[in-house]
């Protein structure tokens, strides 16, 4: 079974640069973009506090990079995916050249595309190592989601069963379903055997609001055939962990066959329609 993913992709110039991580820029300008397009979303996800089905990049340079903070003014890309949500009335509300200003940025709209991603579920199998290297900061919250989310700790590892929840929840908010039972879900279904190249760092906000996440690449072994590893190929587009609408968790994946054999194609989309 294939998942459909929605996408906005805009092209802006950005004048002003703040001097904090690029994704809190993109959640900024989308924010106010939401609050013109649909408001009562807005309201739901930044006064009430309700999960979000947005998941957002960073800003992206012309080489298809992230870029961790914008230092001088400048073109870029910012990509929006969801699961649960029409995206249409973001699309729709934008305005060519529009200019948007929110309070450390002015940003202009040079142009936008909108995308539907079929996405093939990830096969593998026992013994299989699946390989997720995280490109941006990642972080993974501890407290039950039952619990206030302010309130909440995170944890700058990618423990495997915490990744899982993180996976189980977005699929379970697609669904209108925004307490997933866990307890139906083999969160034990991976083992970390192994990573490199990992370093966790401090971010902080406009208000100097920390924020601990890390990177690198990082080995697991499928211990059990849980259905929930299918839909990790989904991780690709909404990411994992917390702090998504900020950018926060991209990731991309590969696998590696039981025997060593590494796998030559890449779990992503098979069809893509963009339109401009």
């Amino acid at each position: 079974m294939k998942v459909n993913v929605l996408g906005v992709h805009l092209y802006v110039s950005v004048k002003k640069p703040a001097d904090v991580f690029s994704g809190f820029a993109s959640r900024s300008l989308f924010y106010k973009i939401l609050q013109k397009a649909s408001p009562e979303d807005f309201r739901r996800i930044h006064v009430e506090g309700k999960p979000t089905p947005y998941y957002l990049t960073p800003f992206v340079d012309i080489r298809g990079k992230f870029i961790f903070k914008i230092r001088e003014d400048g073109e870029y890309f910012i990509s929006v995916y969801s699961i649960a949500r029409d995206l249409s009335k973001i699309t729709w509300s934008l305005i060519e050249h529009e200019t948007i200003e929110t309070k450390n940025y002015l940003f202009e709209i040079l142009g936008v595309a909108a995308s539907s991603i079929d996405v093939k579920p990830l096969e593998v199998d026992l013994g299989d190592v699946i390989i997720i290297k995280f490109l941006t900061p990642a972080s993974f919250r501890v407290t039950p989601y039952s619990k206030i989310k302010s309130y909440s700790t995170y944890f700058p590892f990618p423990r495997p069963d915490l990744l899982l929840r993180s996976l189980v929840r977005t699929v379970g908010m697609s669904s209108k379903n925004e307490t997933p039972d866990y307890e139906s879900i083999d969160l034990n279904a991976l083992r970390l055997i192994s990573f490199r190249d990992s370093s966790t760092m401090l971010i902080r906000d406009f208000m100097g609001r920390p924020y601990v996440g890390f990177t690198g690449t990082f080995y697991f072994e499928v211990k059990s055939a849980s259905p929930i590893l299918r839909l990790l190929s989904l991780a690709e587009y909404v990411g994992l962990g917390g702090w998504r609408t900020a950018g926060f968790g991209r990731v991309i994946l590969d696998v590696a066959r039981k025997g060593g054999v590494r796998n030559k194609t890449k779990y992503q989309s098979d069809k893509v329609n963009i339109s401009i």
